[in-house]
Parts: C-alpha cells; structure tokens; sequence
C-alpha cells in the first residue's frame, strides 16, 4: 500500500503516509474563511481528495527513479551499474519514455489504493487512540496495520508494475497489464498474483510502524520548538518531518524491498533471480553478493521516497486547508 511526491508507502512502496489530526500539528489556530454558499465538505472527504491529489502526483513524479531503483535490485551477479550510468543506458538504449514503465498500473492503484489507506488508517486509529491515548504508538498501531491489509489487497496491481519496470519493453516476456496477469496465472496459478507478499508485508509493517512514529515525533519536536503557526512555519514541519521519517524508514526495510522485487519479477519471468522461499532469497543473496546484495537500490529508494514522502503530506495537508477555505 499507497507512496508516495509518495507509493504508497503508497505503496510503495509501495511504494502514502501522512497522519491526520494529530495532535502535533492542526490548523485549527489558523484564521478561517466561511464557506462560500452551501457547499460544504465532510471531514472524510476532504482528506481522501487531498490523499488522493497527493499520490497521484507522486506517482507521476517518482516513475524513473522506482524503474532505476527496480532494475538495480534485478541486476544479475556481476552487474554493478551505478544509477547515473542504469540511468544514461536507458534514456540511450530505450528512449526517456522508458523511465515511465509500469506508470499505468501504478496510477489505476494510486488513488483507490490512497483513499482504502486511509479510510482503514482512521477506522483503526480512532480505536487505537481510546486504547493507547493520541500519540505516536497509536499512530504508528494503525498504520502498519493499514498499510498491511493495503498490501494484501492490491498485490496483483502491484506485481505487474513492479514487472513492466524491472524490464525493458523488448525484454519483456508479456506487454500489458490483462497480458501480465494472465502469464502469472497461466504459470503459477492465481495465487500467483500474490507472489512477493511475504517480502512486501516485512517491508511496509516495519516502513509503516517506523515512518509513522517518527513523523509524529518529529513535528511534535519542530513544533515546540519552532513558534508560530502561520502556513509557511506548518508547511515547513510538514516537508521535513516526512522526508526524515521517509528517509530512514526506506533505508531500513530496503533489503525487503529487494527480496519483494525479485519474487515479483520471478512470477512473470522463470529465468529471472528465483528462490522458493523468503528466507532462502535472503540466505542465497548474502552467499552470492554479500550483505550488499540485500541494499541494491538504496540510493535510488531513498532519493524517491523522501520526498515523496515530504511532499505528498505537504500536498494532502494544502489540499486539506483548500477544502476548508482555510
């Protein structure tokens, strides 16, 4: 789930990340203009817009890196392209339009992905809030587990846009999404649509608990820190509570990332990098490539989701204050 600009999370990812009403950063000391007319919007749906606005701008945005970051995480042993040089070979050899591979599945996913995101992170949250109290174990409770079930939920979509970006259309073993999935199950059977769930639930659990708890700790931190509360003073918390949160949350789950990458990629391809099991990937990657094996595409992951992450809660929480005529 849901990302991401920001997957995901979304998400991302992938691959969506941000905390509403938190008790660190509101707007409600802003001056606030009435509401024009009747229109007016529910709470709910301001922030799936605003979610929604966010994720699919960075989706768009974030495309070239996650194919970069996705081929260096396939690079067979011996490979050892850096991303500047990934980068060059497939501007050269494929034409820039290559760097938006797997954008189609990935904006089909975006929004839905986004709104079910949040829809379930604040049913869970309102609960873990009475349990825990308002703060970062109960956000950080309700979103790993949201961003576990969004995984779940869209695997499939996911599987086929990590695939269309982990090869080049003329290697490719099947073109299009409806192509793809009917590879995978003609091979694996329909369960296979739901190959490298194991990897990506090790990976956005612990990216979800991680992120969530830091952001919120971080704009606690900025805000008594730093007075004030006019827009560009929240803006600013917002943008560097997610890109620190994103930063360090992406460079931890990494080597799940690559193990997600890899079983994705095998569903489709039988001649790509192949293990049985999650803990046998992890076993024959340290064997064959050493424990840099299991960080192939940090640089490149880390460079997305940071400001992804910064900018997608800096464009829901825009959005948000838009809808309310704030």
């Amino acid at each position: 789930t849901k990302n991401i600009f920001f997957s995901l999370c979304i998400s991302i990812a992938s691959p969506s990340y941000m905390p509403m009403n938190t008790t660190s950063n509101t707007t409600k000391d802003l001056p606030t203009k009435p509401v024009i007319g009747t229109r007016k919007h529910s709470v709910l749906t301001e922030r799936l817009v605003s979610a929604a606005v966010g994720s699919t701008v960075t989706v768009i945005a974030t495309n070239p890196i996650e194919v970069i970051k996705s081929r260096l995480q396939v690079q067979k042993l011996g490979q050892t392209s850096g991303s500047i040089e990934l980068l060059n070979s497939i501007i050269r050899v494929e034409g820039p339009a290559a760097l938006w591979r797997g954008l189609p599945p990935a904006l089909i996913a975006a929004v839905p992905t986004t709104m079910l995101y949040f829809g379930t992170f604040e049913a869970i949250r309102s609960r873990t809030n009475e349990m825990y109290g308002p703060g970062v174990l109960a956000t950080g409770t309700a979103g790993t587990i949201a961003r576990s079930f969004v995984a779940i939920v869209v695997s499939p979509i996911e599987l086929v846009r990590t695939y269309m970006q982990s090869t080049s259309a003329v290697d490719a073993k099947a073109q299009g999404i409806s192509a793809i999935m009917k590879e995978v199950v003609q091979k694996r059977g329909i369960t296979g649509l739901w190959a490298g769930v194991g990897p990506t639930l090790f990976r956005d659990a612990p990216f979800s608990a991680i992120y969530w708890s830091l952001l919120e700790y971080i704009r606690i931190t900025l805000n008594a820190y730093i007075p004030g509360t006019d827009r560009m003073k929240l803006f600013a918390v917002d943008f560097t509570a997610g890109a620190v949160s994103g930063m360090i949350a992406a460079s931890v789950t990494t080597p799940f990332d690559v193990l997600k990458t890899r079983a994705q990629l095998s569903a489709v391809d039988s001649s790509s990098i192949r293990s049985t099991s999650m803990t046998k990937a992890w076993n024959s990657i340290i064997q064959t490539e050493g424990t840099k094996g299991l960080f192939r595409g940090v640089i490149p992951r880390v460079v997305k989701i940071a400001p992804a992450c910064a900018i997608t809660i800096s464009s829901y929480e825009i959005t948000k204050r838009f809808l309310q005529g704030a």
